[in-house]
């Protein structure tokens, strides 16, 4: 889920974002902070059949897995400004001692300004995000990371259409393995459009396209092969004295049909291409999902990911983590299936049964993972 030394992006959005809460809290007047506010906890138990993701190369652990979470979003607007500030908590705790690597924390702050001189023109912004994930057991397992990123926005309206440009910089830390840390640059183009729109307004049709590109300097070297194709082998495999760039570029497409049913599908393709022997990689996501009301309190979600990886040789040899994309303690970057069911108890609470497998499709590594659990959710 690149820059150069002289780039140093570290340090920017951290205090950047601080620096933009202390701005917010003190110029803006009472009235500006009280527009949209959102708060939601949530909690519940699930069975992981394969809590540490292991592969073929290591026998599955199934265990009991308690999961937390708290968000909050708010939106505030003054005059041609508006403000945006997101915090996440979350836990997932496998309640097995013996399983400390399974016991992470994750926290995340996003913060957003955009200025809109008009309803229909030309808008600029920031936007700054930090997200960490920690071991609370001390130990560094597959889900732990750190992510931040700084960037600058340009938006434009046309009527219900946007077109939104993002260009910053972002710093990732892979907390297992330090030789998959990066810093660098990254650029991001979105169309949010809606396409059609029924006379009663009850139903619609949208399109949603981004385009992204990423340059990652890594604080690793780049490997070589020293054997011809036919004969790679892990011997032959060696660090040069190169520092590993990567480019990083990628898209995707989604329509989603909002009506008495919603219904999304969407196609996204990565693409890795790296001076590091077995590091590319080209990723195909075709996904759909669908929510449909069944009674008045009770609602149900299916939904569907077909992945397909195409690695570079020698990809096998080097280590390459398959989660290099994770952003939250939920992505695994999968092929899965997942079904969620959802009853209202009341105005603000609602019973959650979630159940989900995942699997590597058309790969020589085999992967199986299934999860069902039970959730609170309070809004």
């Amino acid at each position: 889920m690149t820059q150069r030394p002289s780039f140093r992006l570290r340090q920017l959005p951290t205090r950047g974002a601080v620096a933009l809460a202390v701005v917010m809290a003190c110029v803006l007047p009472p009235r500006a902070w009280a527009d949209d506010s959102r708060l939601q906890a949530e909690g519940g138990l699930e069975f992981d059949s394969n809590v540490t993701l292991a592969t073929a190369n290591a026998e599955p652990v199934g265990a009991l897995v308690l999961r937390g979470a708290a968000l909050s979003a708010n939106r505030f607007v003054h005059g041609r400004h508006s403000f945006g500030i997101d915090a996440a908590a979350r836990l997932r705790a496998a309640l097995d001692p013996t399983l400390a690597s399974e016991m992470v924390g994750l926290g995340s702050l996003d913060l957003r300004w955009l200025y809109e001189p008009k309803a229909r023109s030309v808008g600029v912004g920031i936007r700054s995000s930090l997200t960490d994930a920690r071991g609370l057991a001390g130990v560094l397992g597959a889900r732990t990371f750190r992510n931040a990123n700084a960037e600058g926005l340009v938006t434009l309206r046309a009527g219900d259409h946007r077109f939104v440009m993002a260009l910053g910089g972002r710093d990732f830390i892979y907390r297992p393995n330090a030789a998959q840390r990066y810093r660098g640059y990254a650029a991001t183009a979105a169309l949010l459009s809606p396409l059609w729109r029924s006379f009663d307004e009850t139903r619609s049709l949208a399109l949603a396209i981004t385009l992204g590109f990423e340059g990652r300097g890594y604080s690793s070297r780049a490997l070589a092969s020293q054997c011809p194709p036919a004969l790679i082998a892990a011997t032959c495999v060696a660090e040069t004295s190169v520092t590993r760039y990567d480019q990083v570029a990628r898209a995707g497409l989604e329509l989603t049909y909002s009506g008495t049913t919603i219904i999304s599908a969407g196609y996204r393709v990565l693409d890795i291409a790296s001076n590091s022997f077995g590091q590319s990689l080209r990723r195909h996501q075709w996904s759909v999902a669908a929510t449909h009301g069944l009674t008045a309190r009770l609602f149900g979600t299916i939904g569907a990911t077909a992945q397909i990886d195409e690695f570079s040789p020698g990809a096998n040899l080097v280590g390459n983590p398959q989660n290099s994309e994770i952003a939250t303690l939920a992505d695994e970057a999968r092929s899965m299936v997942q079904m969620r069911l959802g009853y209202r108890l009341s105005a603000r609470l609602t019973l959650e049964v979630r159940a989900a497998s995942w699997t590597n499709l058309l790969s020589d590594v085999a992967y199986q993972r299934q999860a069902i659990g039970i959730s609170f959710v309070r809004d």
